[in-house]
């Protein structure tokens, strides 16, 4: 029984990882294609959960029944620090947006508005996310 969770779980890592490589590659060689684009991007989104998987196949060969992935997850949910940097990373989105409207406004002649929205926006995504995930480790037990 253990070698059919065993094989169970290399071919779930397997099919991760050419999911992975089929999504991260598709989408720098066909950046133009938005239909190939948005199936790598439900491929690279399915990735982890397939390695989640066959984790939880994993501990199944090795004689553990229950899965204790989310044995992991704080269940106090997000601290006080993370919750103001993410707040404060709102407002920094913001600030960001209004320059980069003033920046079009004045013709669009500098690239730091641009580059300043896009990274505090992608590190604004990075944090909530985070936040949202310990929000839902918190009630979901």
């Amino acid at each position: 029984m253990s070698n059919k969770y065993r094989l169970m779980s290399y071919a779930l890592r397997a099919l991760a990882f050419v999911f992975l490589g089929f999504g991260i590659l598709s989408i720098f060689f066909f950046p133009n294609n938005n239909e190939l684009r948005m199936i790598a991007l439900v491929l690279l989104m399915a990735t982890p959960f397939l390695i989640k998987m066959s984790r939880d196949y994993r501990r199944k060969s090795l004689g553990q029944d229950a899965p204790i992935s989310m044995s992991t997850v704080s269940r106090k949910g997000p601290s006080k620090r993370l919750v103001i940097l993410g707040i404060a990373l709102l407002l920094a989105t913001g600030t960001s947006w209004l320059l980069l409207g003033k920046d079009f406004q004045d013709g669009g002649n500098e690239l730091w508005p641009l580059y300043l929205f896009v990274f505090v926006g992608f590190v604004c995504v990075i944090v909530w996310s985070g936040i949202v995930a310990l929000w839902m480790g918190k009630y979901n037990s």
